[in-house]
């Protein structure tokens, strides 16, 4: 098969299978998953949905702020899926950070919205070596929202933004530079 092609057709694959309930609009005010106080010290407080979570914690914790210029945009509708379903979601309010919990070995979409803006999807793979110890990884980002008024390609706009999944020459979770490269280079509209 032609490697080109193959580069054309994954974003194409990753649409097609994560983020088909991307763009629903139900949305909840409401603290994320991911931070879920440690009350370890008193368990009697800890909700059933708290114990849940410290029987399978996090692998990793997604952090970051979204930027306008210089200042930090606020209510921003964070939802995080899993096999289809909505594991999380909640409405920054006037926070300006968003943070979401992902477990281990697991594919996740990540998508963060706003009014006026395209959703920001981005792929979170939380496959990781068996011999790495169970250990929370963080991962903080900054990135901008573009404008559903823009001059971008079209055909392109509603792919994942970006596919962060571990590394393991770095031992981190990071992005891929490789999806990265792609899909800036065919957001961007050629002139004929």
């Amino acid at each position: 098969m032609n490697l080109n092609f193959l580069k054309q057709l994954l974003p194409v694959l990753f649409f097609m299978l994560f983020a088909q309930e991307v763009f629903t609009q139900n949305t909840k005010s409401a603290e994320p998953k991911a931070m879920v106080a440690a009350k370890t010290e008193n368990a009697a407080e800890l909700t059933d949905e708290e114990e849940e979570l410290l029987k399978d914690p996090y692998c990793l914790e997604v952090s970051g702020q979204i930027l306008q210029g210089s200042n930090v945009l606020t209510r921003l509708d964070v939802i995080v899926y899993c096999d289809g379903k909505v594991m999380d979601q909640y409405n920054t309010i006037n926070e300006k950070t968003f943070k979401a919990g992902f477990k281990r070995n697991r594919l996740y979409t990540l998508v963060i919205k706003k009014a006026g803006y395209i959703p920001l999807v981005v792929i979170v793979n939380t496959t990781m070596p068996q011999q790495k110890k169970e250990t929370l990884n963080r991962f903080y980002f900054e990135t901008t929202l573009k404008s559903v008024k823009n001059n971008l390609n079209p055909e392109y706009t509603d792919h994942p933004a970006a596919y962060l999944s571990y590394l393991q020459g770095e031992k981190a979770f990071n992005l891929s530079t490789a999806y990265n490269t792609f899909i800036k280079d065919k957001l961007t509209l050629k002139k004929k």
